[in-house]
């Protein structure tokens, strides 16, 4: 089992990345409340074999049967600089009982590249949003193996170019699960001046209070630093000495939300849909593993 303790998981990774649906499909799925003409959710992501962009005609009440509407759209995705057009290929998807129309995309989209997703319907009003793919980039770190908890360690990822960034996880192996916590109490990614680069900077055990954050009130007291709390598990209680760092590398268009909790709201109201409502933007994920040479 993983299990994740933050809002980072809860809302970034489920709600907004993807969602499973009945039949194994993924699909973004927050319930828009707007009225608008159609809303459009997608995180198309680098590297990955099967991405979707749902569609969905806000006029039509969520319990509609599936063959209701949606037969008088045309439906495009093209490269903005070449304007090539790229493949879909649609199929509904039963979410809970709520049918939502989603298009395959049928080729691996380009690092860097922007696209145009278009939906034109009757008396040619055209829904339509451009969103660019991420650099790839990498992630190191300054020593492997880190010689014990309390040695200061440097993330640095190459390759983000602002207005790009990377929001990151950390995660331990405790009581025979993988548990999970957003990196943002001690130190967080963040851009180098000047540079294509984000950064932080801290131990092992800081890790550990973001996995594993003590109760507000006791260590976790307002007035004392985030970097000197006492996680409620500690090094020697783990069981080995790998450390997971995961992150997403988010494109241009996320940057709005750099510094929200992306909740829905945000994502309705985004302006990025021309003519309508929701969101699509392009991520790529990416994991490192490294040791602890001492837990003690």
């Amino acid at each position: 089992m993983i299990k994740s303790t933050t809002v980072f998981s809860a809302i970034i990774l489920v709600l907004l990345i993807t969602m499973a649906s009945c039949d194994t499909e993924r699909v973004i799925n927050p319930f828009e409340e707007s009225i608008g003409s159609y809303s459009v959710y997608g995180a198309v992501e680098l590297n990955e074999d099967k991405n979707l962009i749902r569609i969905r005609d806000v006029s039509i009440p969520f319990l509609a049967d599936s063959s209701v509407g949606y037969n008088d759209i045309d439906v495009s995705l093209k490269e903005v600089e070449t304007g090539r057009n790229i493949g879909l290929r649609d199929t509904t998807i039963n979410y809970n009982g709520n049918y939502t129309l989603n298009f395959i995309i049928q080729e691996d989209l380009q690092p860097r590249v922007a696209y145009t997703f278009e939906i034109s319907y009757e008396n040619e009003e055209i829904v339509y949003s451009t969103f660019t793919m991420p650099g790839v980039g990498t992630l190191r770190i300054n020593r492997d193996p880190v010689q014990d908890c309390y040695h200061k360690v440097r993330f640095t990822w190459d390759n983000v170019l602002a207005p790009e960034y990377v929001l990151a996880e950390a995660g331990v192996n405790y009581n025979g699960q993988t548990f999970w916590g957003e990196v943002e109490r001690v130190d967080e990614p963040d851009h180098v001046p000047g540079t294509n680069t984000m950064d932080m900077e801290l131990t092992v055990r800081n890790l550990l209070v973001d996995i594993f954050p003590p109760p507000i009130g006791g260590e976790g007291a307002s007035n004392t630093p985030p970097e000197f709390w006492k996680p409620e598990v500690e090094c020697h209680q783990l069981d080995n000495n790998e450390i997971y760092i995961r992150y997403i590398h988010f494109g241009p268009e996320w940057e709005q939300f750099e510094e929200t909790d992306y909740y829905v709201f945000d994502m309705l109201d985004s302006g990025q849909i021309e003519n309508g409502i929701g969101f699509l933007g392009g991520i790529r994920r990416g994991i490192l593993t490294f040791s602890v040479d001492d837990l003690n």
